[in-house]
């Protein structure tokens, strides 16, 4: 996926399970180059909301191999709002609950489970790179 930062810079995603993008770890550049391939590295992993994808704001610019790449779902943590108690969430790994307890300090690194707006990741991503 192509993410615009600025005129003409543009952050790259791989699309993994869809919503799931994987924001790489690339330098903003003008366009994909092929040996990005090579040290392919994330910095984060997060769902986007679908219409980002299906509506062309963001656009995929090719195909890559993911034989050395963590295409993995990334444990996330939810906060109940009224309670304020803590649950790590994964689709899989908890049976059909996707949710366990937990303490804050276990949420320590992980992101909130949220589905995210193109506008909001391209934010974290310019700051991030130290675009202004």
């Amino acid at each position: 996926m192509e993410v615009p930062l600025a005129a003409d810079l543009f952050a790259f995603g791989v699309l993994l399970d869809q919503p799931l993008i994987a924001f790489l770890d690339i330098k903003p550049t003008e366009a994909w180059q092929p040996e990005f391939e090579r040290n392919l590295e994330s910095l984060f992993k997060l769902d986007v909301y679908i219409q980002v994808i299906s509506k062309g704001v963001w656009l995929k610019v090719g195909k890559i191999k993911l034989d050395d790449f963590d295409a993995g779902e990334p444990f996330r943590y939810v906060e109940d709002v009224f309670t304020k108690r803590f649950s790590l969430y994964h689709s899989t790994k908890f049976g059909t609950d996707f949710m366990v307890p937990c303490e804050e300090a276990d949420t320590a690194g992980l992101e909130v489970m949220a589905v995210w707006d193109a506008c909001h990741v391209e934010e974290r991503l310019r700051e991030h790179f130290g675009i202004l």
